[in-house]
């Protein structure tokens, strides 16, 4: 039997004027338990023109990208991939819970030490993703083309 989600509440995690829409939905399954999850979309870019191909591509290299690191053998948190509506342009993941660094902050403060230990990590977690990814472009291209499949190839880039 399928398990019935009711959405109980939400808290929206982005600025109205961002390009994601991210949010928390608090969910009862089935009238007893609950959870959290994270609820992303894309959306068309207030401050620059975009169509729906541009909000399609977006969309597209997020799904691929999430659903890619979650076959990925990586020691840091990558939320589960819960669910996708590509007509929506939406995907749902595991709330990993209100701890944020922002690597942003800790570069935009008046403290060096935080700033280098941010950079640290950044690197250390890039380092990470490429070790894992290494060998797997063609897995990555095949989750892309399932989301998007007019997408544009490194050739039409170049061209």
């Amino acid at each position: 039997m399928a398990k019935k989600f009711i959405i109980n509440d939400v808290k929206f995690l982005s600025e109205p004027d961002r390009r994601n829409r991210i949010a928390r939905l608090f969910l009862f399954i089935d009238n007893r338990d609950s959870l959290s999850v994270i609820f992303k979309q894309s959306l068309s870019d207030k401050i620059q023109e975009t169509t729906d191909k541009d909000i399609l591509a977006r969309f597209a290299r997020d799904f691929a990208g999430l659903k890619f690191l979650n076959g990925s053998d990586i020691n840091h948190s990558i939320p589960k991939f819960l669910g996708v509506s590509q007509s929506f342009r939406f995907i749902l993941l595991e709330d990993l819970g209100d701890t944020h660094i922002s690597l942003v902050d800790s570069l935009t403060k008046s403290d060096p030490d935080k700033a280098m230990a941010a950079l640290k990590r950044f690197t250390k977690s890039l380092a990470h993703f490429h070790m894992s990814s290494y060998g797997r472009l063609g897995e990555y291209d095949e989750l892309l083309v399932s989301a998007h499949p007019n997408r544009e190839t490194l050739e039409d880039r170049i061209k």
